[in-house]
């Protein structure tokens, strides 16, 4: 089947579906759509509906990778924000001992 059955069976049937083509063009449940892969990537068989499970395993690993996207740049806003306080400590330090001159 072309894209156009493709895009028609997405939707079809009163649920949403996420589809395969024969090329490998993948048109999402929230209708995104994208192309296809290497030759070979996907089987022969014609479309392929996923399973409400597999379409939930899918939605997981997408919310892990997002979750670990963040937690990567929380990590780093963390450490940018640690280096700031060390340095504003050391200033600190600087004019304290500033201080402690000018009063000797």
């Amino acid at each position: 089947p072309d894209l156009n059955t493709a895009s028609r069976w997405a939707y079809e049937y009163g649920k949403r579906w996420r589809v395969v083509t024969l090329d490998g063009k993948l048109i999402e449940m929230s209708g995104a759509m994208s192309g296809g892969g290497g030759k070979g990537s996907v089987k022969c068989g014609g479309m392929r509906l996923m399973s409400d499970e597999e379409d939930a395993n899918s939605s997981k690993q997408q919310q892990l990778i997002y979750n670990q996207a963040q937690v990567q740049e929380a990590d780093k806003q963390a450490l940018i924000r640690e280096q700031k306080v060390q340095n504003l400590q050391k200033k600190s330090q600087e004019i304290t001992h500033r201080i402690a001159q000018c009063r000797t």
